[in-house]
């Protein structure tokens, strides 16, 4: 196991993850899936 690789994942879905809740934010003001 390469470390290099596990943290270079890691960042991506920490990224995608990140994109993904702050797009949710900004268009679904009044949605009750963004609290979970």
């Amino acid at each position: 196991m390469t470390t290099t690789s596990y943290f270079s994942r890691r960042s991506k879905v920490a990224f995608a993850l990140a994109t993904i809740r702050i797009c949710g934010g900004l268009i679904s003001t009044r949605a009750p899936f963004s609290r979970g």
